[in-house]
This record gives C-alpha cells, sequence and structure tokens, in this order.
C-alpha cells in the first residue's frame, strides 16, 4: 500500500518528524525545498536529557541529537561579558530586590516599601523599610509580609533610603535581580549612569521549549525550585533580602555549570518539565480591591510594560 504523503513537508518550514515521520516524504525536493535535499530537521526531544531519560528510546518521534539542544541554548555577548565579569570578581557584585504596596488599585498603582541588598559573598549589606509618600491602599501582606505597623516602626523615607543605597553601591557595581530592570526604575537607578549594569536572572534562566519551539521565562520560586531545591513555603511571604539572596544563590548555581552544556542543558529542561505552582497573582487577581497585574487575568485595565 502507498504511503500517504506528508502535507507538511511541502510547507517553508517543513516536516518537523524529518525522517521519523510516518507519511511519505517524495522521492524528490519540493520547489519550496530545491535548496537541499535533506529532510527537514525533526524538533527537539525535551525528556531526552532528563534523569529518567526518554521512554521511548530510538523509536522517538523527536530528535535525541545532543548537539542541537545545546545549540538552542544560548546566551548573549553582553550576558557572557557580565558573567565573566562576575565570575573572576573583576567589578563588585550586588543582588538587588524591592517589595512594594498598593497605593491605587491598579497594578501598576506600587511605592517602595522594602529594598534588600547582598553582596557576591551572601551578606546583607543593606536592608531598609521605606514609608510610603503616599496612602496605602494594600500592604499585601500577604505576598510583602509587610504590614503597617513594621512601617511605622522601622520606616525610613524613600530619599533617607535612596542616599544610604547610593553610598553602599560602587558606579562600577554589577547589580544582579529577578526582573532587575523594574526593580532599578522603582528606585530610580540607571546603568551605567547609578551602576555599571543590571543582570536579570529572569532572562538568565529562560529555557527553550523544544516542543513548543518558544522561550519560556520562570518564576524566582520556579527557578530556585529546580536549581537550589529551595522551596517556598504555601503561604510563605517574600522579603526582600530573602529574595535578594536567591538572586544571588541562582547566580553562583548558573555560574558554576555554564561551561558543562549537558548540564546546563539537563537544569533547563528540568525547569521546563518540572510544574509551576501558580503565582499570587494567579491564585488572587484581585487583592484587598487592587488588581495583581496577571496579563490573563487582569481587571483594571492599566498598561503592562513588561
Amino acid at each position: 500500500m502507498m504511503t500517504a504523503m506528508c502535507r507538511n513537508f511541502g510547507t517553508p518550514d517543513g516536516c518537523r518528524f524529518g525522517a521519523n515521520c510516518r507519511f511519505s516524504h517524495g522521492d524528490t525536493p519540493t520547489a519550496a525545498h530545491t535548496q537541499t535535499i535533506s529532510a527537514p530537521e525533526a524538533a527537539i526531544c525535551r525528556h531526552f536529557l532528563l534523569p529518567t531519560g526518554c521512554r521511548n528510546g530510538d523509536g522517538c518521534r523527536y530528535s535525541h541529537r545532543r548537539e542541537i539542544n545545546e545549540g538552542v541554548q544560548h546566551l548573549t555577548h553582553e550576558q557572557e561579558t557580565l558573567l565573566r565579569t562576575v565570575e573572576t570578581r573583576q567589578v563588585p557584585t550586588f543582588a538587588l530586590d524591592v517589595e512594594c504596596v498598593a497605593t491605587g488599585i491598579t497594578h501598576n498603582d506600587r511605592s517602595v516599601a522594602q529594598i534588600g541588598v547582598v553582596d557576591a559573598d551572601f551578606n546583607v549589606v543593606f536592608n531598609a523599610y521605606v514609608k510610603p509618600s503616599k496612602s496605602v491602599i494594600s500592604y499585601l501582606t500577604p505576598l510583602t509580609g509587610i504590614h503597617a505597623q513594621l512601617i511605622q516602626e522601622k520606616g525610613i523615607s524613600f530619599e533617607e533610603a535612596m542616599l544610604s543605597l547610593r553610598e553602599i553601591l560602587p558606579k562600577n557595581a554589577v547589580i544582579v535581580g529577578h526582573n532587575i530592570g523594574q526593580d532599578a526604575q522603582w528606585l530610580g537607578l540607571h546603568a551605567p549612569a547609578d551602576v555599571s549594569s543590571l543582570l536579570d536572572t529572569a532572562a538568565l534562566f529562560r529555557a527553550y521549549d523544544p516542543m513548543k519551539r518558544r522561550w519560556n521565562y520562570f518564576s524566582q520560586d520556579h527557578i530556585a525550585k529546580v536549581w537550589l531545591n529551595k522551596f517556598r513555603p504555601p503561604g510563605g511571604h517574600h522579603d526582600a533580602v530573602g529574595d535578594a539572596m536567591i538572586s544571588m544563590r541562582l547566580l553562583h548555581a548558573f555560574i558554576s555549570v555554564r561551561r558543562d552544556s549537558y548540564q546546563l542543558e539537563l537544569l533547563k529542561s528540568q525547569t521546563i518539565n518540572t510544574p509551576r505552582a501558580p503565582s499570587f497573582a494567579v491564585t488572587h487577581p484581585v487583592f484587598e480591591g487592587v488588581c495583581m497585574g496577571n496579563r490573563s487575568l487582569c481587571q483594571c485595565g492599566a498598561p503592562h510594560f513588561t
């Protein structure tokens, strides 16, 4: 019996199953493939690099070529340069995190309430609670751990906090953090005017999903679960110092394996395949009347900038 023709082979993208396709690719290339005689490369198996391996073995319809997996996982030139600089201690490196309270009902109505900074040796070098200049609608306590009494007893003005912070951070410092661009924006810190560079762990730990053929970004909690075996307990709140500490530990973990392409791909595959816990913004799209900013569940209509 003649095998049916593959309807994807003649398309510009070709057939993702390559030679493993159960349908016919014909005896000669189609017009769309006149540049090459070889069949298109099969999509990459995302289970192959896991400790359990791929249960389908040689019969898997996806590619088990490790060099292809390694090829799609890459760092930008800027990331490579920054990591090399950090690894060799050429410049001081700090991890920074900010916690905010809500001063309005939209997801953009936020005011800095805690700033935490950790150095490259995991020492806490700065921890300040900040009194918001606007009225607080919600302290978002289950998320931030911040409440009115804490701010009243320990809070200082934003100006005072930033004056102290700028004295700690040298101009040549590399600042690390998860979605660090947003935290830096809240604080009015700019690179290279105020610090040398910003290194975003969200971008550093992104992983390519070969089955969906797209890059995935993950929460800090999810990355820490896979890379550090560190779990935030159910209902556990964030803390600027604690999150800055996790960012620094994640940076060290990444540097320790970045030249071991197999281990790096293994961890990134595990990051993709490990089930993700829903974020606070998913379980609480609106908290105390405040939109938490999840793109799919947003109800306030305010713009999303990231």
